[in-house]
């Protein structure tokens, strides 16, 4: 059994491609937030990635890259982050090795919804269970009181 991710805990390692078939690699993610959803173009995750998105400015302002990560395809993922103006990169779990390697990958065989802040590689904080709708402003305010 894979350990639950928890703060201190350096990233794990993976490579997988992006919405632009361009491969992402852990080694490449140094300050971020990584979050996790269940399917792309499902209306708790448009409203998540839109939040996202709409917040984008807010989240470069602290030097933090966005990931969001779900086992859907590549072409999946392409057809979301075009449908929806996403300027972040979509990860195509598809073999649900990432979601598996962060221990949130459901017997369904899609990731629990979870955000990671990584910082300096290292898990900073970890949001179980998040709501779509409100998740963005918690992740926020979070890092303006850390």
């Amino acid at each position: 059994m894979v350990k639950m991710i928890e703060k201190g805990d350096t990233v794990p390692d993976f490579v997988v491609e992006n919405q632009h078939g361009e491969k992402i690699s852990s080694e490449d993610i140094e300050d971020a937030v990584i979050y996790f959803y269940p399917k792309a173009d499902t209306a708790g995750c448009t409203k998540e990635a839109c939040n996202f998105r709409d917040s984008i400015e807010s989240f470069r302002n602290l030097d933090l890259d966005i990931y969001g990560v779900s086992t859907d395809s590549v072409e999946a993922q392409k057809s979301f982050a075009e449908k929806n103006n996403l300027e972040f990169d979509l990860l195509a779990d598809s073999e649900g090795e990432i979601s598996e390697s962060f221990d949130i990958l459901k017997d369904s065989g899609y990731a629990e919804r979870t955000t990671f802040i990584i910082q300096d590689r290292e898990v900073e904080k970890v949001f179980h269970k998040v709501r779509p709708e409100e998740h963005v402003e918690e992740v926020l305010n979070y890092l303006d009181q850390a």
